[in-house]
């Protein structure tokens, strides 16, 4: 997250090697590990007394995050709000740079390589969810974010939630993440005002 801090001790005959040149003090340690994706790690995995996982915790394949839900509604939409479980239930797939379209609006902008992310959502909230467009936001292991799609035709990212999710309801859905020069570390969640800087995140590593 933090770029590196250089240090250059004049008069010291260190031009290569680091090692044995004064004390480490473990500041590169995350970069040389993969893991500068990682938010702090002092973050508690289990639901806070609000009901919710809190942002910026890490989970595992497999977990289970109690998430809030808003979605802003466009033009004279009705803003979707409410809570889900969200759980991403397998490694993400990879596909290629074939399988992107070729023309559409977006067709430009949608560039490297997709990794289909699936994963399931539940509403334990007290009412349907009308028209929710659901999406994790994939992270590299610099800790940039990559662009992900809500929804594909593509036939290896199957599923989607129902137009009226009714509350107790359960999807399988799933995210296209498009990764180009560093690797795909996490995918996270990101749909509601506290999770957007600090999503939710799936280890992916």
């Amino acid at each position: 997250m933090e770029p590196r801090l250089r240090i250059w001790i004049t008069g010291a005959l260190c031009v290569a090697l680091l090692a044995g040149c004064g004390e480490d003090d473990g500041s590169g340690d995350d970069a040389a590990s993969g893991d500068a994706w990682r938010p702090d790690p002092s973050v508690p995995t289990e639901v806070g007394s609000d009901g919710f996982t809190p942002p910026g915790a890490v989970l595992s394949l497999g977990d289970t995050a109690t998430v809030p839900l808003l979605e802003e509604g466009f033009m004279d939409d009705p803003d979707v709000t409410g809570a889900l479980e969200v759980s991403v239930t397998g490694a993400p797939v990879q596909g290629s740079a074939a399988d992107l379209p070729t023309d559409g609006p977006f067709a430009d902008d949608r560039q490297g390589t997709p990794y289909y992310v699936t994963f399931t959502a539940k509403n334990v909230g007290d009412a349907p969810l009308e028209g929710l467009l659901l999406r994790l936001q994939g992270v590299d292991s610099e800790g940039e974010s990559l662009d992900s799609l809500a929804s594909s035709d593509f036939p290896e990212c199957a599923g989607g939630i129902p137009q009226s999710f009714a509350a107790g309801e359960s999807a399988t859905t799933c995210s296209v993440v498009l990764v180009e020069d560093d690797a795909l570390a996490a995918v996270g969640y990101v749909e509601a005002a506290d999770y957007e800087d600090s999503p939710v995140l799936w280890d992916l590593t």
